[in-house]
């Protein structure tokens, strides 16, 4: 079984006026996955998959840490439905720190989302928090 959670800065910019992203990113977790063992990533026009095998927080994080580049891939850890549907937690999600720490300065925002899940101790974000990390993701692209 096949399940589809949407990642990347669409998941949570798409609420906000203007944010126009250049593509949509997808997280698939599969419980029989095909023609990988792990991971596999395909790419089209507007649009990125990351398929990944079926698996727990702890083997999901295990496997990130294990393999930390690129350090991006902290952002699907970051999106709320993917994190509740591993059964994530926010002591868990604080093992990946070193992943936040490696981050580009295009990928800076999801910094910002980390901290702010940290703070709250919860995968939610305020108003003010979701603004910093667009603000953050504006600059990183003016």
């Amino acid at each position: 079984m096949q399940k589809k959670f949407l990642t990347g800065s669409s998941a949570f910019f798409s609420c906000l006026a203007g944010f126009q992203p250049k593509d949509k990113d997808w997280i698939v977790l599969d419980d029989a996955p095909k023609g990988y063992k792990h991971y596999r990533q395909t790419s089209t026009p507007g649009k990125c998959v990351f398929e990944w095998r079926a698996a727990s927080a702890d083997e999901l994080i295990a496997y990130a840490l294990d393999h930390p580049k690129p350090a991006m891939q902290i952002i699907k850890f970051l999106s709320p439905d993917f994190a509740a549907h591993i059964g994530l937690s926010i002591v868990q999600l604080q093992r990946l720190k070193p992943l936040v720490d490696a981050l580009d300065p295009k990928h800076r925002y999801a910094a910002v989302i980390y901290d702010s899940y940290i703070e709250n101790g919860d995968f939610t974000l305020t108003d003010s928090q979701r603004e910093a990390a667009y603000q953050c993701y504006r600059e990183a692209r003016a």
